[in-house]
């Protein structure tokens, strides 16, 4: 029964899908296709138990409501395209304090230079999106709130894919940029922020460096299978294609990260412009859907022995829940983490499912847990960040510092 009612949902889903690709006026025509079809013999149906079937699950009367709400939503889907490409928002630049650079990494000091001996927070985003994710718009920052609350956060921005960085892989992002940044904040003990990928850069850096005092894990995947076996055999299949694709390109390309991402929540692209095109947003709003958007479209690729431990290693063979994953020589394990630990798990995040996160708190001894019903994204700059994110874990630092 179970599975019977999986097929009908999908077949459902794939019907209405047909159904705003073709417009009202399908009805008709589609109906009069269908009793022109002719089943094979070889199948062992028979037409007219399916045309009653048929008939009495999708009355014409339900067809054309269906297609009706179709055609409103396909309409304000559109209008949402229209008002994000006629949108003037521009993201105006930031004028801070680079402390380090080396190719095209870049280590920006967003400290308040009035408390010199804040505790300093060292905060690693992904690799894959550009890190003013956690500086989008005044006002929404979480940056400049961490300087509000008397601490001194530094952003590792990694920049745009140089030619030195196309021969890198992960270890050499923690061994040329991290620990370096590291280094030129000696001695001063530091407090580390990672969010998604760059969680998991936080903690191999947190295990091989004794100056780390405390982490904060941020939606940080660790059980890459976790309510993702779906992506397994496709990983399995088509990893000589990926591969070949990687090395052809030198990189794995912005088109590939965003329709790799775009796969895991399909429906979500059409579901946001068709909420912008309903709701007639003034410009504040219409703003920050512009700032959100343009950071998704500002992606950066990935260098092409990085995208391959990404897809094969972390992905495909999971191996930092097996114990596989190495860093300059060492494991990288949670039981080597013996310090503080923050984790902060979005309950309604798609990108890094709960489970795959909760993997890796429930492995780290002294690991404090937060659970805020929030999104991937949203959970750094949704309307209720502050609160479920950014306060506790403000607390947190300051009680660990």
């Amino acid at each position: 029964m179970k599975q019977e009612k999986h097929n009908t949902n999908l077949a459902f889903q794939t019907w209405v899908a047909w159904m705003i690709k073709q417009g009202p006026s399908l009805q008709t025509q589609w109906l009069e296709n269908l009793q022109q079809y002719t089943v094979p013999k070889s199948l062992n149906l028979t037409f007219d138990p399916f045309k009653e079937v048929f008939e009495a699950v999708f009355p014409k009367e339900l067809l054309t409501a269906v297609a009706q709400e179709a055609e409103s939503r396909f309409h304000n889907f559109l209008k949402g395209v229209h008002l994000y490409q006629a949108s003037t928002y521009n993201r105006l630049a930031s004028d801070l304090k680079v402390i380090w650079e080396r190719g095209a990494t870049r280590a920006l000091d967003y400290g308040d230079f009035s408390h010199p001996n804040a505790p300093i927070v060292l905060c690693i985003p992904s690799l894959v999106n550009r890190s003013y994710i956690l500086d989008l718009v005044e006002g929404n920052s979480m940056m400049r709130y961490l300087a509000d609350k008397k601490l001194r956060p530094i952003l590792v921005d990694w920049g745009e894919l140089s030619d030195q960085e196309r021969g890198f892989s992960l270890e050499d992002y923690i061994k040329q940029d991290l620990i370096p940044i590291l280094e030129i904040l000696s001695p001063q003990p530091i407090y580390v922020v990672g969010y998604c990928m760059g969680g998991l850069l936080a903690a191999a850096l947190a295990q091989l460096s004794p100056q780390i005092k405390s982490l904060v894990l941020i939606a940080t995947p660790w059980d890459f299978h976790a309510d993702q076996q779906w992506l397994i055999p496709y990983l399995e299949y088509y990893s000589q294609f990926l591969e070949q694709i990687i090395n052809s390109s030198n990189e794995l390309s912005v088109e590939m990260i965003q329709f790799m991402l775009n796969a895991l929540n399909p429906l979500s692209v059409i579901k946001k412009f068709r909420s912008l095109g309903e709701n007639e947003p003034n410009t504040e709003i219409l703003d920050k859907f512009s700032a959100v958007e343009d950071w998704l479209n500002d992606c950066v690729p990935l260098a092409p022995q990085v995208a391959k431990e990404c897809l094969f290693g972390w992905y495909r063979d999971n191996t930092p829940n097996s114990g596989n994953w190495q860093i300059l020589g060492q494991t990288i394990t949670p039981k080597n983490l013996n310090i503080p630990t923050l984790a902060i798990i979005p309950q309604r995040d798609v990108i890094v499912p709960p489970a795959s996160a909760q993997a890796l708190a429930d492995k780290i001894e002294s690991c404090q847990i937060i659970k805020p019903q929030l999104g991937h994204i949203g959970a750094i700059i949704g309307h209720s960040a502050r609160i479920e994110v950014w306060e506790p874990m403000i607390h947190f630092l300051k009680a660990n510092s």
